[in-house]
Parts: structure tokens; C-alpha cells; sequence
């Protein structure tokens, strides 16, 4: 299985970086953001990924991530030609599981792929622009503190499009998205994630709500399977239902367009780059829709996501990735560019020579 880019070597980088502030995510609150970075070596080139690893995001922590590499993967990858992806895919095949480990192993392939052609990741996937059009998540708070970080992402990165994490109980989330828009005006774009916080029967109530402020759509409403229940829950809707949770996998992804899907999410800590286009692409050939989601992703793994929305084109809504823009220290020696809320990618042949690596000594825990 050999080749030109055989893997020859694998390092792991845990990092914690302390935020300053609690971030409150739907079934957790955090004071550090924790991030594995992936080195895969093969042929004298190093290939980069960044997991972002939260226990509620990918059922893992740094030292189960480590275990699972060590044990498990580690041991199938050495000797890969990296360059053939059906060589790298059979090395993972039969592993059912964690599905943080092998998106990484994929973004990290890709990565490698780019050092080896010469070219950034955006362009060696297909894309056509460097600059990606980016949205901000805005977190759950209190409604006046939620207005307060949206209007500051608005006029410092310029963003035209914000996420806004609903799932207070429906009259905090209609003061959050009347602060909200009463804070950065009418011609931001605003759509609600609600983490699946209300049942199927409160979605029609909820939806309307959303439809009075001109919410563009509802991320996972209600907790959403690809049965009959889903259509039911779609006529219910007021507004576009966005499928986010339960679509893992390319398979999941065919279900639910079966079932009626009109807009999928993809991400890389799901389903890696391999798969997310896959996943895009089905959606596409079925007339729904596909766009980037936000997995909390540093400045490394922002750079691997934007690079997948550069490919995707013109998607519906904005790549999520920018959460990196929260974090007090990023991993790259030079910040990422943010203007006119589009980031700018960089033209490097790869992420490794990006990396400020004695910062990312600094941050292990």
C-alpha cells in the first residue's frame, strides 16, 4: 500500500486554551476551549488537522482522542499511501466509531495532498475564490448580553450573517432575537439554532415566532429523524427547517433527503472533507441545500472549513467557521483576515508552516 506519500510518522498536539469568560452551549458551559492537533508525516511533507474536542460535541476529551489514535489508528495508517484515497479509506474501514479521529485523519490527508501539489487546500478542492463569505454564532445569554455580541461581531468583522442559539424557552429567545435586531438592524441576516431545546409539538408555534422576525430558517427545532415524523414536523414549520445533529454521515444525509430534507449541514468534525462533499453534492442532485457548520473550530480548523465552503461555491448561507474570532489565542503566526465579513485564505501549499509551533508547546495542558 505504499507510495509517494507513504505515512511515516504521527504526533498528536493536545491544547487548552483558557477563555477568559463561560461560554454557554446547549448541554454544557465551558471557561476553556480544548483542540487536538493531528501531524501526519509522510515523504518529508507534515499534513495538519484540527479536532475540537468537547465531550457534547464529539463524545471525546483529549485523553480519549490520544487513546484512540495510539491504539487504534496509529497502527493502520503507517505505510498509507496518503495520495490514494481509497488505501486511506480501507485503513479505516471496519472502524464504526469516532468519527472526531478519522475526520481529522482525512482533513490531515488533504492537507498532505496540498503540500504535495503545491497548491492551498481551497484551490486543490475546487475553489474559486480565497475569500470566503463567514456568518457568527451567537451563544445563549441573557438577551441584552446576546445583542451586545452580535452588534460587536457586525461592526468589528463586518458580518452580514448570524446564527443565533435559541432554546431559552420560547419568550427569552423572542426578547434575544428583538434585542438582537434591534441592535444590528435589518439587513443582517438572522437564523436560529435551537440544539433540538423544544418537541415537535411546540415547532409550529416556535417557527412562527421566527417567521414574525424574519428568521431565515430553524436549525434542529426539535429533535429530527429521518421518518414520518420529520414530514409532519416540516409542514409544521413556518420557516425552512435545517437539519444539523442527526445528519453524521453521508448515509444519514440520503435518508433524510428522502424524507424531505431542504437543508442539510455538513462539518468537518463530523464527517470530514472526504464525506461533507459527498454530502453536498447529494444534497445538490436532490435540490436541497448544503453549507458549512460550526464545530467551535480554532484558527486551523477555520482555515480547513473555509477551504471546504471555498469548493462548495455560492452555498445558501455562510460558512459557520469563525468561533475562532472568540478565542483569546489562536495557533497560526499570523491572525486569520477578517473584512467585510469574508476570511481570507491564505495561498500556502499546506497548514504545517502556518503554525506558531512553540505557542502551541505553551498551551498544553
Amino acid at each position: 500500500m505504499s507510495g509517494p506519500l507513504a505515512i511515516d510518522g504521527l504526533t498528536l498536539h493536545p491544547i487548552r486554551i483558557p477563555l477568559g469568560r463561560t461560554v454557554t452551549w446547549a448541554s454544557a458551559s465551558e471557561s476553556h476551549a480544548d483542540y487536538m492537533i493531528l501531524e501526519l508525516r509522510a515523504g518529508g511533507l507534515a499534513g495538519v488537522a484540527e479536532g475540537t474536542v468537547k465531550l457534547n460535541f464529539a463524545a471525546a476529551t483529549l485523553a480519549t482522542l490520544a487513546s484512540a489514535f495510539a491504539e487504534i489508528f496509529a497502527p493502520r495508517l503507517m505505510g498509507i499511501d496518503a495520495a490514494n484515497s481509497a488505501a486511506v479509506a480501507e485503513a479505516l474501514s471496519g472502524i464504526r466509531e469516532h468519527r472526531l479521529a478519522k475526520a481529522m485523519i482525512d482533513a490531515a490527508v488533504w492537507d498532505l495532498r496540498a503540500q504535495a501539489a503545491g497548491k492551498p487546500l481551497w484551490a486543490l478542492l475546487g475553489g474559486r475564490s480565497a475569500s470566503v463569505p463567514m456568518s457568527c454564532t451567537v451563544t445563549r445569554g441573557a438577551p441584552e448580553a446576546m445583542a451586545r455580541e452580535a452588534a460587536c461581531a457586525v461592526a468589528r468583522h463586518g458580518f452580514a450573517t448570524l446564527k443565533i442559539k435559541t432554546g431559552q424557552g420560547m419568550a427569552r429567545d423572542a426578547d434575544a432575537l428583538d434585542a438582537i435586531r434591534a441592535a444590528v438592524g435589518e439587513r443582517v441576516v438572522l437564523y436560529a439554532d435551537s440544539n433540538r431545546a423544544y418537541s415537535a409539538a411546540e415547532v409550529g408555534a416556535l417557527t412562527a415566532m421566527f417567521a414574525a422576525r424574519d428568521i431565515r430558517c430553524a436549525e434542529d427545532p426539535c429533535a429530527l429523524a429521518p421518518d414520518r415524523a420529520f414530514a409532519a414536523i416540516k409542514r409544521e414549520s413556518a420557516v425552512r427547517l435545517l437539519v444539523d445533529g442527526p445528519c453524521r454521515s453521508l448515509g444519514s444525509a440520503r435518508l433524510f433527503l428522502e424524507a424531505g430534507a431542504e437543508a442539510l449541514s455538513v462539518k468537518l468534525g463530523k464527517t470530514g472533507i472526504s464525506e461533507s462533499l459527498a454530502v453536498a453534492t447529494t444534497a445538490k442532485k436532490a435540490g436541497a441545500r448544503a453549507h458549512v457548520g460550526m464545530m467551535a473550530e480554532g484558527e486551523l480548523g477555520a482555515l480547513a472549513a473555509a477551504s471546504l465552503a471555498a469548493a462548495l461555491g455560492d452555498t445558501w448561507l455562510p460558512c459557520e467557521a469563525s468561533y475562532f474570532l472568540q478565542l483569546p489565542e489562536g495557533l497560526l503566526r499570523e491572525p486569520l483576515a477578517m473584512a467585510n465579513g469574508a476570511l481570507a485564505l491564505p495561498d500556502a501549499a499546506g497548514c504545517a508552516a502556518l503554525i506558531d509551533w512553540p505557542r502551541v508547546k505553551r498551551l498544553s495542558p
